[in-house]
């Protein structure tokens, strides 16, 4: 199954930052399910390539604890959650990754999304 769904995440998230509440987790599984069925990670290997939405949530909050996602680790809610996380940052100001935060409603992943 990852081979055939991989090149289209590979293709929605070219030339994008990847969103993930937990990006070192997301990015960890889609590094191993690459390297389990011989694929290349390509972009989404590379760390600068991501943001990390839970890191975020706590800059903006002020702690240097990393809430839990009250998405209830099913895709949906999830991307849901992660998406309201991400409209609470913008309204603060915070800008990922030096770029101003547009956010597409694809989801890419259980709790990912993509900006331009």
């Amino acid at each position: 199954m990852w081979p055939e769904i991989f090149p289209e995440i590979a293709e929605i998230t070219a030339s994008r930052i990847t969103l993930a509440y937990n990006a070192p987790f997301d990015q960890g599984r889609i590094i191993a399910e690459c390297h389990r069925y011989g694929l290349n990670p390509d972009h989404l290997g590379i760390a600068e390539q991501w943001q990390c939405v839970m890191a975020r949530r706590s800059q903006t909050l002020g702690i240097t604890d990393h809430l839990k996602l009250a998405g209830g680790h099913r895709a949906h809610s999830d991307v849901t959650a992660t998406h309201q996380i991400l409209r609470e940052i913008a309204r603060h100001g915070i800008v990922l990754a030096d770029r101003a935060l547009h956010l597409t409603r694809t989801p890419v992943h259980r709790g990912t999304a993509s900006i331009r």
